[in-house]
């Protein structure tokens, strides 16, 4: 599903290029893994790391649906709609990545021959241990003490 906005804002080669992505997106099932990952997200919220996991599934499942329109279409129209949509306002940003801050310029950049960075820094895995040990600490004790007194 694309917007009208978009629609006018791509050329016939970049929207053909946009509307593979979207085709690849369709037969591998990525929407129902977004809603599993955003759901996991929200459920575990405490958990730093967990948001960053989630955030580099989505970008690698971008990044899977690019490879797929560019054997298609080739580089070049996909990388042109993505440099428009990235310059176009947040509303075609948003759409064309879920609104996830930044993913738009990391998927230039990986078309562009780029690295990505680490999903997760050491400072989230830290955090996040520290919030599972938060929770399951009580939760062993618990376990332990009904242990004991049966």
């Amino acid at each position: 599903m694309l917007s009208t906005t978009t629609v006018q804002t791509l050329d016939d080669d970049e929207l053909q290029a946009v509307l593979q992505h979207e085709a690849s997106h369709v037969r591998r099932r990525d929407p129902a893994t977004y809603a599993i990952v955003r759901g996991s997200v929200n459920a575990l919220l405490f958990l730093p790391a967990v948001r960053g996991c989630a955030e580099r599934t989505i970008l690698d499942a971008e990044i899977d649906a690019d490879a797929a329109a560019i054997q298609r279409v080739g580089r070049g129209p996909l990388l042109r709609a993505l440099a428009r949509l990235d310059a176009a306002d947040t509303g075609l940003q948003q759409a064309a990545v879920g609104s996830i801050d930044g993913m738009m310029s990391d998927r230039i950049r990986v078309l562009s021959g780029s690295a990505l960075a680490p999903a997760v820094s050491a400072r989230n895995l830290r955090r996040s241990a520290a919030g599972v040990a938060i929770v399951l600490l009580p939760l062993v004790g618990l376990i332990a003490e009904l242990s004991r007194t049966q």
